[in-house]
């Protein structure tokens, strides 16, 4: 990861969790190597969460379809013969 994502995603942690009170506070953890690794790595998994609960919605979806598709089939061939 380049360096300027890095203080990105770090300046991003701290105003999610409104850490800095200044701007000097702000400077001081993004400066910080430590603070830049641990925000990136919670920057990295909140991105994975969010993919999991997306495939999750996903398969909610194609579950509701998969449950018309069943109920439309068993409407077609229910019909009473013409």
């Amino acid at each position: 990861m380049n360096r300027y994502r890095a203080l990105q995603q770090a300046r991003d942690v701290v105003d999610d969790f409104d850490l800095a009170d200044t701007e000097r506070e702000r400077d001081a953890l993004v400066s910080d190597d430590r603070f830049l690794a641990v925000a990136s790595v919670y920057q990295e998994v909140r991105v994975l969460v969010d993919y999991r609960d997306s495939l999750g919605a996903v398969q909610e979806a194609a579950d509701c379809l998969e449950e018309a598709v069943r109920e439309n089939a068993d409407r077609v061939l229910n019909q009473p013969e013409r």
